[in-house]
C-alpha cells in the first residue's frame, strides 16, 4: 500500500506543535485525497497517549449518515466529559440547550490539562443551525481549548466567518517530484520494474486541468491497479 512509502508524519510533527501551544480553531483543510484523515488519525492517536496532560475528544463524519448530525455528536462529546470530570448526567432536551451546555461544560477543563476536540470532513456534517459555522464552539476561548477540524477549502470560508481567530493549515497538493519519488519507492517496496511508458501515462492524467497525481488518494489507486 501507499502508506508504506508515503505519509503525513512530516506534516504531522509540525502540526502537534501548533496544536501545543494553540487556542481557538485549526483548520487542516484540502482537497479530496490529500491525506486530511491520516493526518486526524496521527494526531488523534498521538494525545490520546498523553491523557495526563489532555481531554481528547474526537468525531468522523465518514462513518455512516449518523455521524453527519453534529448534534449527535455533541450529545456523546458531553457525556464523555461529564463522566471525566465526574458530573451528574442531564438530559438536553432541545438543541440549544445542548449548545448551551456544552460551552458552559469546556469551562470545567482543568487548568492542569487542555480540552482538544478533534472532527474530520467537518464537511460532511448535515445543514443545520450549529454545523456550518461550528457555531456550537465558542467563539471567546481560553487558551486551554482548541478545536482542529480537517474540511475542504469551501468549507474553510464557512467556518472562518463565524471564528474570526480561526487558523488555517491548507495541505498542498503533491508535485510532479514528489510524485515520482512516491512511484519509484512503491515500486521498490513491491519488488516491481516500472516501465517508463507507464509513468509517463499516470504522470500525463489529468482531471479538470489539474494533474490526478497531485492526490495520494488517486495514486494510491493507480499504483495497486497496475501492481
Amino acid at each position: 500500500k501507499l502508506a508504506k512509502v508515503y505519509d503525513r508524519k512530516a506534516v504531522t510533527e509540525g502540526l502537534v506543535e501548533k496544536i501545543r501551544i494553540n487556542k481557538g480553531v485549526l483548520v487542516i483543510s484540502g482537497l479530496s485525497g490529500t491525506g486530511k484523515s491520516c493526518i486526524y488519525a496521527l494526531l488523534v492517536s498521538h494525545f490520546l497517549q498523553q491523557q495526563d496532560k489532555y481531554v481528547v475528544l474526537y468525531h468522523s463524519t465518514s462513518v455512516g449518515m449518523r455521524s453527519r448530525e453534529s448534534l449527535l455528536m455533541l450529545t456523546r462529546w458531553i457525556y464523555q466529559l461529564e463522566t471525566e470530570y465526574q458530573l451528574p448526567h442531564i438530559a438536553c432536551n432541545t438543541g440549544k440547550d445542548a449548545v448551551t451546555y456544552f460551552a458552559n461544560l469546556i469551562k470545567k477543563t482543568p487548568k492542569t490539562k487542555k480540552l482538544l476536540l478533534f472532527i474530520d470532513a467537518t464537511d460532511g456534517f448535515l445543514k443545520s443551525p450549529y454545523a456550518d459555522y461550528l457555531s456550537f464552539f465558542p467563539r471567546s476561548l481560553h487558551e486551554q481549548r482548541l478545536m482542529i477540524c480537517t474540511t475542504t477549502p469551501e468549507c474553510t470560508e464557512k467556518i472562518a466567518q463565524y471564528h474570526r481567530s480561526m487558523e488555517n493549515y491548507a495541505l498542498p497538493p503533491l508535485s510532479d517530484i514528489e510524485a515520482k519519488a512516491i512511484i519509484d519507492r512503491f515500486y521498490h517496496y513491491n519488488s516491481k520494474e516500472l516501465y517508463p511508458q507507464n509513468l509517463e501515462k499516470l504522470l500525463e492524467r489529468q482531471h479538470n486541468g489539474t494533474p490526478c497525481y497531485a492526490s495520494p488518494l488517486w495514486l494510491n489507486i493507480a499504483l495497486n491497479r497496475l501492481l
